[in-house]
């Protein structure tokens, strides 16, 4: 009896290791034809390895296209700021120099009027020069 299972787990063993082998050599027939099919089309080692070197040179370049685009993105950010900063500075200068140029224009505009200007400007009704007279007595 223990000769009969020893005998069974031997020969699933050697199963096993059939279809491993098997597996094995049908992969190894695979890379085979794979080999005769790029030698017969041309492709050889030389130009896989200039494929995988353009490959990696590709992605090295892409890599410093994304390093130069964030720098740049910095860049404009900071310029950005800086521009920012000006305008919010030129604003509140205009908007200080708008409100004295009107709270003086006022002043001024009392200063710089004389009478006769008043009457042409103001809502009393117009008086004539010849009037000024009757208006006295």
């Amino acid at each position: 009896e223990k000769i009969n299972g020893v005998r069974l787990e031997n020969s699933c063993r050697i199963d096993y290791y059939g279809d491993l082998s098997k597996n094995l050599s049908d992969g190894l027939s695979i890379i085979n034809e794979i080999n005769e099919t790029m030698s017969k089309s041309g492709i050889t080692e030389e130009e896989l390895k200039h494929q995988r070197r353009l490959l990696n040179e590709n992605r090295t370049l892409r890599e410093n296209n994304q390093e130069l685009k964030n720098q740049v993105q910095s860049e404009l950010g900071k310029a950005e700021k800086t521009f920012n900063r000006w305008a919010l500075f030129f604003t509140i200068f205009i908007v200080f120099v708008t409100s004295v140029g009107m709270t003086f224009d006022g002043f001024f505009t009392q200063k710089l009027l004389d009478s006769r200007m008043e009457l042409n400007i103001t809502d009393a009704p117009v008086i004539k020069y010849q009037d000024l007279d009757k208006i006295k007595q």
